[in-house]
């Protein structure tokens, strides 16, 4: 399972990447840093989740995030 954090088309941060996961809810907590440990400014950001099957099968989901401060 791949989840990034994306702003204009393109990864800000990494939260979790080739993590092997049971089936079923997921969570994952994003701190409002870039990659670098940077702070970033509020407003929209894109989470970008990918997940594969042990057979395969791709799924991906996007869903908005607002950050405030």
């Amino acid at each position: 399972m791949t989840v990034s954090v994306q702003s204009g088309g393109r990864v800000i941060r990494t939260l979790e990447q080739s993590r092997s996961r049971n089936a079923g809810i997921q969570q994952v907590v994003w701190d409002g840093r870039d990659q670098q440990g940077r702070a970033l400014p509020p407003g929209a950001y894109t989470l970008v989740i990918t997940a594969e099957t042990t057979e395969g099968q791709v799924a991906r989901a996007t869903t908005p995030v607002v950050l405030t401060r």
